[in-house]
């Protein structure tokens, strides 16, 4: 019988496709608001990988890994370092909210056990 995820890890999905559909409304907006141009087009190719990479591993999550764990910790580590670096700003604290919550439950014990045993 197949155990499904703990409540942090599907708490980590909802935020990582939470994460996926914000950077989809970003880039969707952005294209609409600017003369679309090649260097535009590169520098929202930048913008959206964090958000491809949120979906991947929220859709990857049931199958679990240490590459997987790690690959999220990863990615939230450097979203938070790019919220930090927007600190001077008064939306860094909200920027951080999404980082610090998913490293927060992905981080918890029955997160980590049931990620890494798989």
């Amino acid at each position: 019988m197949k155990r499904g995820l703990p409540v942090e890890l599907k708490a980590v999905r909802l935020l990582l496709f939470i994460t996926a559909g914000l950077t989809l409304l970003a880039v969707v907006g952005a294209l609409m608001v600017v003369e679309v141009d090649a260097v535009i087009l590169g520098e929202l190719t930048w913008v959206a990988l964090p958000g491809v990479l949120a979906l991947v591993f929220a859709l990857r999550l049931p199958r679990g890994g240490r590459v997987l764990f790690w690959g999220i910790a990863v990615l939230q580590v450097l979203t938070l370092l790019l919220a930090l670096g927007n600190l001077p700003s008064p939306s860094a604290l909200t920027q951080m909210l999404l980082p610090l919550l998913t490293l927060g439950l992905l981080t918890r014990a029955r997160a980590r056990e049931a990620l890494l045993s798989r």
